[in-house]
């Protein structure tokens, strides 16, 4: 037993070597889309958040909060700075948290809004955008990594070298306006260029349909524990829905309606309902999370309407 034992240890330790190795390789290799796109709102976040002093409000999600929301409207209402972290679902959330942990401060108010697939299966743990973004803009962040997740990206590690050798090649022109290039981010980490994120009439929208239709448990504890952390800060964490296009929500809502059920069983600080955050179909640009400019102002007063109710609330 005791030599099976050490067996194991020795094999575990191999793995570890071998998955911190070949993750590591890829800082090397730079991924020049994403050093041209709006993922560099990793790294610029992460240095706004370091240099406020003051209470502020952080937004952590992914695009759906990038392409979703108005920072300016937040930050105005609330009268404080607004840090909206929003990038890339394909980051995870195990992830998306960890960046921003350690500028959390006392008074400041921790906004989460992920993307329904982060409850579902492995998603959390994130994916070759992980390593996309850590190689070539936050090589510093696989250190947040879990050796859970290290092993996770494992599989990510090829698709993602040849996507960055493949990068080498393109032409990036800084006059054209698209909503993902960098130049489209504004201070606060909104993607804004919202002239050309008009409703996609023409597209051929197909619904999303989730197979797996289990919570992911972990990602549950996983926030409980960050509600803790924050609350040991002196910040005030709250879990909103995200906006969802109004097709997707419907054939899916049973569903949806379990994630918001196990939130509620673990007792996370959850603001409004996931109802109230469905979308209509002509309110979406490219993506059943991401809006146009009409649509980013409906959502933002929602949010800020149920902010303010839910701060009243814990205050008194």
């Amino acid at each position: 037993m005791k030599q099976f034992l050490c067996k194991c240890l020795v094999y575990c330790g191999i793995v570890l070597c071998c998955s911190v190795v070949l993750l590591r390789v890829l800082v090397t290799v730079p991924d020049e889309y994403c050093r041209h796109s709006h993922e560099v709102n990793v790294i610029r976040q992460i240095e706004r958040m370091e240099n406020i002093k003051e209470p502020k409000i952080i937004i952590i999600g992914g695009s759906g909060c990038g392409f979703g929301l108005c920072s300016t409207m937040i930050g105005e209402h609330f009268d404080m700075p607004v840090c909206n972290t929003g990038t890339h679902a394909g980051l995870g959330l195990l992830t998306q948290l960890n960046i921003c942990k350690d500028y959390i401060r006392n008074g400041d108010i921790v906004i989460i809004i992920p993307e329904y697939e982060q409850y579902i299966g492995q998603t959390y743990l994130g994916s070759s955008t992980t390593l996309r973004i850590f190689s070539s803009v936050y090589p510093t962040g696989y250190k947040l990594l879990t050796f859970r997740q290290q092993l996770h990206l494992l599989q990510y590690v090829p698709g993602a070298h040849k996507d960055a050798m493949a990068s080498r090649n393109l032409n990036f022109d800084e006059t054209e306006c698209s909503p993902y290039f960098m130049e489209a981010l504004n201070e606060f980490g909104d993607v804004e260029c919202y002239e050309s994120r008009q409703h996609q009439v023409e597209k051929k929208w197909t619904v999303s349909k989730w197979k797996q239709r289990k919570v992911q448990v972990r990602i549950i504890g996983a926030l409980k524990e960050y509600n803790l952390f924050c609350e040991k800060q002196g910040a005030t964490m709250l879990v909103f829905p995200p906006a969802f296009k109004a097709m997707d929500f419907d054939e899916n809502k049973d569903f949806i309606q379990t994630i918001w059920k196990s939130l509620r069983d673990a007792q996370l600080p959850l603001v409004s309902c996931p109802e109230k955050y469905r979308m209509a179909d002509t309110l979406h640009y490219d993506t059943p999370y991401h809006l146009t400019y009409e649509g980013v102002l409906i959502r933002t007063n929602r949010l800020i309407k149920d902010l303010d109710s839910a701060l009243s609330a814990f205050r008194y």
